[in-house]
């Protein structure tokens, strides 16, 4: 397909049966493809932590209706939708809901696990 540029790339589900070696491989590859070459990409996946590392916008769906869509970073915001549609929540917000239910420290939201690691050490001395 890629001999062929094409201005859109549209992959379904590109990490099934993939091991989380070649997952980081795939998101070292599509970043390449999407700045490199300036390509459009569209994911249709319920990796959630796989479209978070690779993806500007995001869209989801339930029963052919969208739920919620936006920038990358708005998803944050929306956590509650990402429940209702039954994909599966990242381990980083299941961490920081965690931490914040036991411990009640109150960590920010992120996908960063470099800016998680900060704000525990800013909360937890």
């Amino acid at each position: 397909v890629l001999s062929l540029n094409p201005k859109l790339i549209i992959i379904d589900n590109p990490t099934s049966n993939l091991d989380s070696r070649n997952k980081e491989y795939l998101i070292k590859l599509l970043k390449k493809i999407k700045t490199r070459y300036n390509k459009t990409i569209i994911l249709l996946t319920s990796d959630i932590e796989f479209t978070i590392k690779v993806t500007d916008n995001y869209l989801i769906l339930k029963n052919d209706k969208i739920i919620s869509s936006g920038v990358k970073k708005e998803l944050l915001n929306n956590i509650s939708k990402i429940k209702t549609s039954k994909v599966e929540i990242p381990k980083i917000i299941d961490f920081i809901n965690a931490v914040k239910k036991k411990k009640n420290i109150n960590l920010e939201l992120t996908f960063d696990v470099k800016e998680l690691m900060k704000d525990i050490y800013r909360n937890v001395k």
